[in-house]
């Protein structure tokens, strides 16, 4: 049996690697010479507490996985937890009231006091800290070393990458490529993130899809480990986890109050450590923005959030946007386009997280 898989980044890979592993014969198509788009222009978070608990057991799954395949192929990651860190008396009061049903929930965390904070991060800022939330289950992966690892290892396992090729149509069980090529298959998955529009724009229109804009800083190499990556008390109104916490209508109150436009932005203060030491900070959510300008404003709120947080100076040397796709009213990540026709698309920005345990919960 042959599969097509359109699309080489982590959606199309974890796909691939799950469907070879079936025993089907797998060719990937991209248009672009490696992996390009969300999947690499994210963060490198590998964030299950970020996530609504009933995909908790993915999570889980994608995490081994990621790290099997980390550390086979000798790329760098780091397994150093993630502090959310409470600046505000509100952010402590959700982040103990999680904390306290966490175990029922399957969470492992703990609840630091200021000190026992500063002396698991380095760079944490005293001055406003009154405490923090410590998740070990995050790691810390850096994209654009990360990807072409894991396309060399779908690769070992015996899919076909097909780079520089773009698929211009497809029709029932066949492609045909921008130079007229066409190839066939008993199965197609479209794993080309909000791309699929192009191929299946009515089901693009029925889903409601909006497209988001992220914008996200890297600094110059930081010559010591960062730590336990840190969030900052905007996570705790983005994430779905807290949302049952009694103090988040508060939180989120006194925050729409006091920054309105960072909430406008849909900011929440990140950040984590790349491959050769540089901070990479952010990020913003914009939904039906799709422009590739950097807004300085945004950049300016992120950073003083951030430095909030942290005692060392944040200097930005390079800014960039990442961009996803979202249906608003379908949460799937798989449909169906006839019988051999899949589109595989982790909805919402979950694909480094998720990617690989949705890839093996539907297609085996």
């Amino acid at each position: 049996m042959k599969t097509i898989v359109i699309g080489a980044g982590i959606a199309g890979l974890a796909a691939a690697r799950t469907l070879k592993k079936q025993g089907y014969e797998v060719h990937i198509f991209d248009r672009h010479d490696q992996s390009r788009g969300a999947s690499v222009q994210n963060f490198g978070m590998f964030c299950p507490i970020g996530l609504h608990p009933s995909v908790k057991t993915l999570a889980e799954r994608s995490g081994r996985i990621w790290q099997e395949i980390l550390t086979a192929e000798k790329v760098y990651h780091r397994n150093c937890g993630l502090l959310i860190v409470a600046t505000r008396a509100e952010e402590l009061a959700v982040l103990k009231e999680f904390h306290d049903n966490a175990e029922k929930l399957g969470y492992y965390c703990e609840i630091l006091s200021k000190q026992q904070t500063l002396e698991r991060s380095p760079i944490v800022n005293p001055d406003n800290l009154l405490g923090a939330l410590f998740s070990p289950s995050e790691f810390n992966i850096d994209p654009r070393t990360a990807m072409p690892a894991l396309a060399v290892a779908v690769k070992k396992l015996g899919c076909v990458i097909h780079w520089n090729s773009e698929v211009k149509a497809i029709k029932e069980n066949r492609i045909t490529l921008a130079d007229g090529t066409s190839f066939t298959a008993d199965r197609i998955v479209v794993a080309a993130g909000y791309e699929f529009q192009k191929f299946y724009p009515d089901l693009h229109a029925e889903l409601k899809m909006q497209h988001c804009k992220l914008q996200m800083m890297r600094t110059a190499a930081l010559s010591e480990d960062m730590g336990p990556m840190l969030a900052g008390g905007f996570s705790l109104l983005h994430y779905p986890v807290f949302k049952d916490c009694p103090s988040l209508p508060q939180l989120q109150k006194t925050l729409e109050s006091k920054h309105p436009k960072t909430l406008q932005y849909g900011i929440h203060a990140l950040l984590s450590q790349h491959a050769k030491g540089e901070l990479c900070m952010g990020d913003s959510h914009q939904y039906g923005y799709s422009d590739t300008d950097s807004s300085t404003e945004i950049n300016e709120i992120i950073l003083n959030e951030l430095q909030r947080m942290v005692s060392i100076t944040l200097k930005p040397v390079e800014t960039w946007n990442g961009y996803y796709g979202r249906s608003f009213s379908n949460n799937s990540s798989t449909f169906k386009v006839g019988n051999s026709i899949d589109i595989f698309f982790p909805n919402g920005g979950i694909g480094m997280t998720l990617s690989f345990g949705l890839a093996e919960e539907y297609f085996s």
